[in-house]
């Protein structure tokens, strides 16, 4: 069975057409997850397709930014994007846009993803993509770098919860903000938004509570 197919985008920063891989739904199989809920797979990582990058300029967003292309567009940071690009081509010239990716290629993918999302100012996918980054780095066995990746995370998931008035965005940044300070060791702070998620979300049946009780229980 096939796993990677090709759609084509056009890219609203350099106008490029281009066809970037996508995974079929089919062949996403997730073996486990880790008490943060990230997903280890057989056969093709996901997390190595997640986001597209344009193959001429190197624009890199998740796929909703190329559909509806107006943050973009009428960020009034275009100008920072096309520089951004050119930097980017410099640095990142050899990583494979195929088929076939690494963990590497993954990493700097989403690191182009974070420069993007800085200069676009969108916390909520800021802090999906330095969520994705640390989960990354833990694949490679590099702890330290997952972790300021995922202290990353935090600051976005904080403000995303100041912020929106999304219930569904909400449970998920308490989730990480509480499981993100547990990693990093902050007892107080992470007992603090555990006990948060469970008043504010106590008749839910979702996957962020089920994980949140059993997290909550390691911590004494």
């Amino acid at each position: 069975m096939k796993s990677i197919w090709y759609k084509r985008f056009d890219c609203p920063v350099c106008q490029a057409q281009f066809r970037a891989p996508r995974v079929f739904s089919e062949a996403i199989r997730v073996s486990r997850r880790d008490r943060d809920l990230m997903p280890h797979y057989e056969g093709v990582n996901l997390l190595f397709y997640d986001l597209v990058t344009c193959d001429r300029c190197l624009f890199t967003a998740f796929e909703k930014e190329y559909i509806k292309p107006n943050i973009v567009a009428k960020s009034g940071r275009f100008e920072k994007l096309k520089s951004l690009t050119k930097r980017a081509k410099k640095i990142y010239s050899g990583i494979n846009l195929g088929e076939g990716r690494n963990v590497d290629d993954a990493i700097a993918i989403h690191i182009l993803g974070a420069s993007t999302y800085h200069i676009l100012d969108q916390d909520r996918e800021l802090a999906e993509v330095y969520l994705r980054l640390g989960w990354l780095y833990r694949l490679k066995g590099e702890r330290q770098r997952e972790l300021h990746a995922l202290g990353r995370a935090l600051i976005h998931f904080e403000r995303v919860y100041q912020t929106t008035g999304d219930l569904d965005a909400v449970q998920r940044a308490l989730f990480y903000i509480a499981e993100i300070n547990r990693r990093l060791g902050r007892r107080d702070e992470a007992v603090r938004y555990y006990s948060e998620l469970f008043r504010r979300f106590k008749d839910s049946e979702s996957v962020y509570l089920k994980m949140a009780r059993q997290n909550r229980e390691e911590i004494r």
